[in-house]
């Protein structure tokens, strides 16, 4: 408590509070002091590496695409473990080939299962895509992957 307080009364005074290693309070990573006065950043190394560095996930891609009710697509895909969430965008094919010009998204918490795609129109073709949400940000969007719909 004593330390809370002191960590206070410093940052009252100078609008900061410095870094120091102490056994109460071990430096495992950069550590941001803020100088509110003049805005200035300083950084302080603790020399010692994270537990657990955050790491980009793998790229995210489609086992496959199985057909479901009539109008639906059941889409399989890689589960990557450190995943927050999966999206998956569709859009159908435009005549003649191409990139569709605009996608329809849906977001999903796991990807442990298939995922259903439903709403769409039998007979057409549609491509897909995938991308993971991590720690870090979204990967890329996967390769497409095309399945005309029963």
């Amino acid at each position: 408590r004593w330390k809370q307080e002191s960590d206070q009364r410093e940052k009252e005074e100078t609008g900061s509070v410095n870094a120091i290693a102490s056994p109460a309070r071990p430096l495992r990573r950069d550590h941001v002091q803020e100088r509110h006065a003049d805005v200035s950043v300083e950084r302080i190394r603790s020399g010692f590496q994270d537990a657990h560095p955050a790491t980009p996930l793998p790229p995210a891609s489609i086992v496959k695409i199985t057909h479901g009710s009539s109008g639906e697509l059941l889409v399989t895909i890689k589960s990557l473990p450190r995943a927050r969430s999966h999206y998956v965008r569709y859009a159908p094919v435009p005549a003649g080939g191409g990139t569709p010009a605009t996608w329809t998204t849906e977001t999903f918490a796991s990807a442990k299962a298939a995922v259903s795609i439903s709403g769409l129109t039998p007979g057409t073709n549609y491509a897909f895509q995938v991308r993971a949400f991590g720690k870090l940000d979204y990967t890329d969007w996967s390769e497409t992957f095309t399945r005309v719909c029963a």
